[in-house]
């Protein structure tokens, strides 16, 4: 039996919005109301099937202040109207956990700690715990931010449960009657137990520490039967132990359990899914963030990488491409995500990305993000031809 083109280009709608993209809309500017609209019916004649709203560098709406809430209830608005469905990005940029900066700010006690590595007189390993004096991308780039240093604890049950607070739950309480209909879920960018580098360079392997919270002497011995604290320089040393195995398994539970694990349940318990991206894709570099990437995209609803270049990448790059579709259909999930293009020359031509999706495609991941849409004030949809 065959069809006739007429009778499926009636129904092309409805047969195309699986294949059709999704998109990041960069909240960068003032975001009046009457760009608001006017982007919303541009992308939404573009074919763009979802949109991520994601606050970022120039915004001049303080994120999360109350003005910064009445947008974001106009865009729900209008994109309900428009039946096209929205993903909640967590926070001002990345990584995310800090709201802005304003949560270590507000709550020091949550700002996330490292052990520091440093050499005695005679040469040998020592090691301290010291608060992260490193100033994140998301406590800069606007008028409003005051580039306060450090980053959340995601080693910290308690501190995630404040970063929740401060975002979800102001979200929720302003929007809810978005959640479980125009409002898909929330995407996470790079949360990661975030250790700085060392003094040889900025190569992501000269961690200067590893990961350490305040309660994790106490954690450790309560699971493990013994001590760490006159024990964390053994943590540097080149040989395996049970030691340093012991201290990742904790890590690595600490990490996804209290950040993945917590905002997870918060999404489905509202009606909503999660989605993200790690600290870094790598496999072993991931260990470094979280101790382990298994153990966190378990938590995900949506298991997500990004692919942000359109250069020619490390040949192992397909791999984590491979393990987030393989986390997908192990875990029983439909969607792989992947964020693209962010970090692309002004001239990437559509056949370039073409053949970047179709590689993406062959690795298992079947929901591509175009990484971004710019506002401001000339330029409000930057890929309307797309």
């Amino acid at each position: 039996m065959s069809t006739a083109l007429s009778d499926l280009s009636k129904n092309w709608d409805k047969l195309s919005y699986d294949y059709r993209p999704s998109a990041f809309w960069f909240w960068n500017g003032l975001m009046q109301p009457e760009h608001i609209r006017q982007s919303i019916s541009q992308m939404v004649d573009a074919g763009i099937r979802e949109v991520i709203i994601h606050p970022i560098h120039g915004l001049e709406l303080e994120y999360m202040s109350d003005v910064y809430l009445e947008r974001l209830f106009t865009a729900l608005e209008l994109f309900r109207q428009k039946d096209t469905k929205v993903w909640i990005y967590d926070d001002y940029g990345w990584p995310s956990g800090n709201v802005g900066g304003r949560l270590i700010e507000k709550y020091p006690q949550f700002r996330g700690w490292y052990l520091k590595f440093e050499r005695n007189d005679d040469g040998t390993a020592k090691a301290k715990p010291t608060l992260s004096a490193m100033v994140m991308d998301n406590a800069m780039g606007a008028s409003w931010t005051n580039h306060c240093p450090g980053q959340l604890d995601t080693l910290s049950y308690d501190a995630v449960r404040c970063f929740i607070d401060m975002t979800h739950e102001r979200i929720y309480e302003k929007c809810k009657a978005f959640f479980g209909s125009t409002i898909v879920g929330f995407f996470t960018d790079e949360p990661a137990a975030m250790v700085p580098n060392g003094e040889k360079g900025d190569s992501f392997w000269n961690a200067a520490g590893l990961p350490w919270t305040p309660r994790l002497p106490e954690l450790f011995e309560l699971k493990f039967g013994y001590s760490i604290e006159s024990r964390y320089a053994e943590l540097a040393s080149s040989q395996p132990s049970q030691l340093k195995q012991d201290y990742w398994q904790l890590i690595k539970q600490l990490h996804s359990e209290a950040y993945h694990g917590q905002i997870g349940t918060w999404c489905r318990k509202h009606g909503v899914k999660y989605t993200g991206h790690l600290g870094e894709d790598n496999l072993l570099q991931q260990v470094r963030f979280a101790g382990s990437v298994y153990e966190c995209l378990k938590y995900m609803d949506v298991p997500g990488v990004d692919q942000l270049s359109c250069i020619p990448e490390t040949e192992d790059r397909f791999i984590e491409q491979v393990l987030i579709s393989s986390v997908t259909r192990h875990c029983g999930k439909s969607r792989s995500f992947c964020e693209a293009w962010g970090v692309s020359p002004l001239d990437l031509r559509l056949s370039k990305m073409y053949d970047q999706a179709s590689m993406l495609a062959l690795h298992g991941i079947n929901d591509i993000a175009l990484m971004g849409l710019h506002q401001d004030k000339q330029v409000y949809l930057l890929a309307a031809d797309v």
